[in-house]
């Protein structure tokens, strides 16, 4: 439990974290700690993460929601694809590396589809080949971040996505 509250700790704080191994479905999670940035009816903004390993999931839920987001959760490409059909989301957090179908194919996805090619996608992984960030680009990821990341730097990214 210690290492845990540590790595929480990190996490709020702002430091560089990362973390290991699978989550199960999708999920929701909406924890007001903060203000939000909300949308142009006054909703919260909503944030799909998508990401297999369970304790980062938790951590990336975690620090969103502590920042007001309402959080949805995925732990492969398909169940995301799925998401997006049927929730409205403001940003997907994305890995690259999933079961099923994997990060740049989503994106792909996201950007070929008239209804959701303006949705901000951030590319949050540990691949970190030159090859890999081109790839990124090609499928139009909206940004890159590798891991391990500053969490404060995800938020900035985030919100002057949403902005």
């Amino acid at each position: 439990m210690g290492s845990a509250r540590a790595a929480l700790r990190s996490c709020v704080l702002g430091r560089s974290f990362f973390c290991a191994k699978v989550y199960a479905a999708s999920w929701r999670r909406n924890l007001s700690v903060a203000p939000a940035l909300k949308g142009d009816s006054g909703e919260k903004k909503t944030i799909l993460v998508v990401e297999d390993e369970e304790s980062l999931l938790k951590l990336e839920t975690i620090l969103l929601t502590s920042r007001g987001f309402e959080v949805i959760g995925a732990t492969n490409g398909r169940i995301a694809l799925e998401l997006l059909e049927k929730e409205k989301v403001d940003l997907v957090l994305l890995d690259i590396m999933l079961p099923e179908i994997d990060g740049f194919e989503v994106c792909q996805r996201i950007k070929s589809n008239p209804e959701t090619k303006k949705l901000p996608v951030i590319m949050l992984t540990a691949k970190k080949s030159q090859e890999d960030l081109a790839r990124g680009n090609e499928v139009g990821a909206d940004w890159y971040v590798t891991k391990p990341f500053k969490s404060a730097k995800v938020i900035e990214i985030i919100e002057r996505l949403l902005l």
